[in-house]
């Protein structure tokens, strides 16, 4: 489990997953990370240093969601994504959920594999649109 001194790598790998998803990057990662430390359900896969991190919320009693995944460069096409994500849905499992979700990017032909490789299925698209100003 994340603790409080692995806040600035959290508040570090959750910007760069903000980054590389073209998601915005703002002070708000560090709130995020707080807000993730307070609730105690992110948590890193370990190989030596910490090499993956995923994180979980349980929705209902019997539903959960993996809403945190994220592998650096340097660590990735090694299986510690598989594993972390594997292990912290077998957490959600033991912990009486019946369901476990995430959403995948369908551009991302890794994650998307990795997920089914585990046992998740596709169930529906989802398209996401925002409005900006012109200005």
């Amino acid at each position: 489990m994340a603790t409080e001194s692995d806040r600035s790598l959290l508040i570090e790998w959750l910007s760069a997953f903000l980054s590389e998803t073209d998601q915005a990057v703002s002070e708000d990662v560090k709130h995020q990370v707080d807000n993730q430390l307070k609730q105690q359900n992110t948590y890193f896969w370990v190989d030596n240093t910490p090499v993956s991190v995923a994180s979980s919320k349980q929705l209902l009693p019997t539903i959960g969601r993996i809403n945190l995944a994220y592998t650096p460069p340097e660590y990735r096409r090694q299986g510690y994504a598989t594993a972390c994500i594997a292990a912290l849905s077998q957490k959600l499992l033991d912990q009486g959920c019946r369901h476990c979700f995430l959403i995948a990017d369908l551009a991302n032909p890794t994650a998307n594999h990795i997920y089914q490789a585990i046992g998740y299925r596709p169930l529906s698209d989802w398209h996401e649109y925002s409005f900006t100003s012109k200005e």
